[in-house]
Parts: C-alpha cells; structure tokens; sequence
C-alpha cells in the first residue's frame, strides 16, 4: 500500500484529491479503477483518499488488481506491472494421420512434431499451424483460448484416380510405388503423381495426373502392338510358330508384342525356311523368303533310297513298303563291323532280316539316316526310325482305335489283315501253314497253303490298299512304343502283324500286340523301317 502523506487539518484532508499511474508489460491491457477505464499506461485522477483496487486485463494474459492506497494530493506511480501470459492446451491430429507439424508464433516456431499429438501449456494467442505429408503442405490458423482444450484435426484431401490399360494386366507404379495390375480404382492424396505403367515385352509408358478432391480423374495407357508381314516365293506357304499354324503366305499378323519373333514356312516340294524379325510398337516388320526345290523324300509322294528300300506315303511319314531284307541289313553290317545273326534255315537277299531285337532295328535305322544325309539324299532333320504303334495300325488300315498305350489298344479292333472272315482266304500271307510242320507238334493253320515253310521274299503276297506289303505274315515286326507306353528303353517291347509261324486267329488279329522283351531276337522277329520327311517330327 502506498500512503500520501499529508500534514494540515483534518478537514484539509478530507477535501485533497490524489492520483494513480499504473503501467503494464506489455502496455495495452485495460485498467478498470473507481468505475473508469483506462488503458495502460493509465492515469486515474482526482481520486479521495482512501484504498483503491484496479483491475487490469490484456488478451492473451491473465487477469490480476493491483492495490494502493491514496494519502494525499501526490501522483502515485506504483512500480510497472508485468502480465503473465495464460495458457490452453491442443490436441493435434491429421487424416491420415503421421503427419509431420510446426506451430508457428509468428516467426518462431514454437512446437514440432508428428500428428497425433497433445500440447499443453501453449500460451494463449493466435498461432500458425503448418503440417506436412507425402510431400503435400497444410496451412491452419488456430487460437489457443485461456483454459480451453483445442481439438484440431487437419484433412489432407484425396481424390479418386481410375487406371486402365489395353491390353489389361499392366503392372503400375504410383511415384516409385508398387500399386498393382490394372485396372485399378485407387484413392489418392490430392496433387501431382506420376504413373509407371509395365506390360510384359513393351516399353514403360509414364504419365502425370493430378489427384482432385472434387472430381476424379482417368488415366488410360494403350500399348500398341506391332506387326508381321510375311511373303514368300512361290507363295502359298504355311507359317508356323513353333508346332502352332498361322496362316498361309502373304500373311500379316496383327497385334504383335514387341520383341523377337521366329517363323517357320512349309511348302511341299521345297526345304523349310526358318525366318527372324524383331516386332516394334506400332511399326509393321516386312519378312520376304524364297523357297529352294527339295531333292530329298518328300510328304505325301513316294520315296525309293540309296538301298533300293521303298517308301510310300501313310499319313504324315513315309512307311516301307516290306520289312528289312537281309541284303539291306548285310550292308549295314558290312559298315559298321557287326556280325548278322544267322537263322537255322535257309534266306536269300529278299528275305526279310531275322533274329534281330529292337536294339539292332533301332542302330540300322540310325545308320540308314547318317549315311544318306552324308550322300546328300535326305536333308537334315529328315530321319528314318521304326514305326510308332499307331503309325503301324494306320499302315495296316485300322480306323482310329483311340486309348492312349499299346496295352490299351491291344486286341480291342477284331478285324485280320485280309478282312473279317477266318481262316484266311488262299495266298493272303506267310503264316503256319501245313509246310511248315518238320514234327506233329507244329500248330498250323488247317488247310491254309502258302507254299513256304518259313521266311518268304518280301512282298511274295502282293500289297494292300495302301501299297504295304507283309503287313500280315512272314515276320512279327518291332514298333517304337514301349508296351505301357513309357519312353524308358527297359520297358516291354511291340511287335505287331505275326509271322511264318503263327497259327493263332488271335495273334494274327491286326490290332494284337506281341509283347516281348526289347533285347530278345528270334528267327519271327523283324522290323521295317519310316522315313520321317519333315524335320523335327
């Protein structure tokens, strides 16, 4: 309390008058003392003697009196009055949330940190709020009120981007971003993106879009294909990828990935071609090809060999038109050093061959292919092996017995080689006839006369419709399908077409399978070889 002092009558005091000067740090606040307000620095004059109290208020600030005490006609200057800040409290969040904030005073930055957030003691006032996330920036005015809780939660907008592609599929980055395959319907904070778009052997398409809350936005990626014009001279030619037929000569192919492409052309009479090219986004590659004539066997035309062996057409190989003969296979071990196992009857050179298992049948045809490709007489790729089970039943004239193995197929068709009926009609092959009993215990077949107690010259008894001789008789012939079809060699071998010794209707069936072992020979035992004209097959 401050006193004036005073020092005449008492009714001199009664009628002084004194004053008051109150100051603020910071000045500015309102000061309210005897009824009157003022703002500070605030004077108050002609007050009565006696004790006053003022009460003083700045936003911002606490409110506080001040007391004092008048004494006399004196001006009072209590000491300057420093106002302490109020305070309130926030609580911070974002959507989505993690967002990184400063809260600014002004230019200083007096909070930091990462949404969500609480604050307390923030001094009372207006701030600025700046929040940042993934690369977008938020700006909020905010007021921290004395006493007061503030809940704040800044939205970062989103708007909705519509990724599509054509052809579908394409793997999308969003800004470095793995998003997925299109299409895609993604919500995205609003702003600038950039989009990779990937398809299988296309170049990357990149693109900007902008992400708006009010409106959503299409992003559309076309990968362009290229194309493929084929020609060829003579035209006509058919094109094949891989096994897969395309067309034939001129072709143009539509809609081609980029990247390498490789075709084959086929025409009859001429070697296969194998062409290249490299496919672009929307440019056409132009391959032109001009055939050369072939000189070796040829599909669907008949075919003689270096050793008088001929070929007639069955399908898509060329089949020999009787089994091995001796003198093929002399000349076969004439070359290589081996020694022919030599039956306990007589054979001349058109005999068919004997006593050889499937390993021998298989080395000759081997040996066959090496030595008329070194001659020039077949082309590389064309091949001479054994008979596959089907390709034996085709040669023989059985309609498609469908299954999938020789042991499912096995004696499922009931027609012979000559026809229907049984026994077989005069001159229709070499089986076990009456002349081929040298003891009682030989089965023959009952009057049925062929004239020869063993092998006979190959086609002695003529061709079928489809000019194969010795289809039915004379020799039982290797095939090279297993017997469960199985590719492994220890398997079970199959023989078809039954020989000079058989006598069984049921053997002698065209849809029977002889199984033996692979490495077995015997003097029924023979092969005939296919010539496979097209390369690869």
């Amino acid at each position: 309390l401050i006193t004036l002092a005073g020092g005449a009558a008492y009714g001199m005091l009664r009628r002084a008058r004194g004053a008051v000067l109150i100051e603020t740090d910071p000045p500015g606040a309102m000061a309210v003392c005897n009824g009157t307000m003022r703002r500070t620095p605030a004077r108050f004059e002609q007050l009565r003697l006696g004790s006053y109290s003022a009460h003083v208020m700045l936003a911002g600030f606490e409110p506080t009196d001040v007391k004092f005490e008048i004494g006399g006609a004196t001006m009072l200057q209590p000491p300057r009055l420093r106002l302490q800040r109020s305070h309130g409290a926030a609580q911070l969040d974002s959507q989505p949330t993690g967002a990184l904030f400063e809260l600014h005073d002004g230019d200083r930055v007096v909070k930091s940190g990462r949404t969500p957030a609480a604050l307390a003691e923030l001094p009372t006032g207006p701030y600025q709020l700046v929040l940042k996330l993934d690369g977008r920036e938020e700006h909020e005015s905010i007021e921290i009120k004395r006493g007061e809780l503030l809940e704040k939660t800044v939205e970062f907008g989103t708007g909705r981007i519509t990724i599509t592609s054509q052809p579908p599929g394409a793997e999308i980055t969003i800004d470095g971003r793995p998003a997925g395959p299109t299409p895609l319907d993604l919500t995205m904070p609003e702003g600038a993106h950039h989009l990779t778009a990937r398809h299988r052997t296309w170049p990357p398409l990149e693109r900007s879009v902008s992400a708006r809350r009010d409106a959503p936005v299409e992003a559309a990626f076309e990968f362009i294909g290229g194309s493929v014009k084929i020609t060829s001279a003579p035209g006509g030619a058919y094109v094949f990828e891989g096994e897969r037929p395309l067309g034939i000569t001129p072709l143009l192919l539509q809609n081609l990935e980029p990247g390498s492409v490789r075709y084959e052309l086929r025409l009859a009479g001429y070697k296969s071609i194998n062409t290249a090219g490299e496919v672009k986004p929307g440019e056409q590659t132009f391959l032109g090809e001009r055939f050369e004539k072939r000189t070796g066997p040829q599909r669907g035309e008949a075919w003689e060999n270096l050793l008088g062996m001929k070929f007639v057409p069955v399908g898509e190989v060329l089949i020999a038109v009787w089994p091995t003969r001796v003198r093929d296979f002399d000349a076969f071990c004439a070359e290589t050093g081996r020694a022919r196992s030599i039956p306990d009857f007589p054979q001349d050179e058109n005999h068919p061959v004997v006593k050889v298992n499937w390993q021998d049948a298989t080395a000759f045809a081997g040996w066959l292919t090496q030595k008329e490709l070194a001659a020039g007489r077949i082309e590389e790729g064309q091949h001479y092996r054994l008979p596959t089970d089907v390709e034996w039943s085709n040669g023989v004239g059985l309609p498609d017995e469908g299954r999938d193995t020789p042991e499912q197929r096995d004696g499922k068709a009931p027609d012979f080689p000559w026809g229907k009926a049984w026994p077989p009609p005069e001159h229709a092959g070499n089986y076990a006839d009456s002349s081929i009993r040298r003891s009682g215990t030989a089965a023959t077949i009952p009057g049925y006369h062929d004239g020869f107690p063993q092998t006979s010259p190959v086609g002695a008894f003529g061709v079928n419709r489809l000019g194969l001789a010795d289809m039915g008789g004379n020799v039982w012939q290797w095939c090279l399908d297993s017997y469960k079809g199985g590719s492994h060699t220890r398997d079970w071998g199959v023989l078809r077409g039954g020989s000079w010794g058989t006598a069984s209707p049921a053997e002698l069936r065209s849809s029977y399978r002889n199984v033996v072992d692979r490495g077995e020979r015997d003097v029924i035992f023979g092969f005939r070889c296919v010539l496979v004209p097209d390369a690869g097959r």
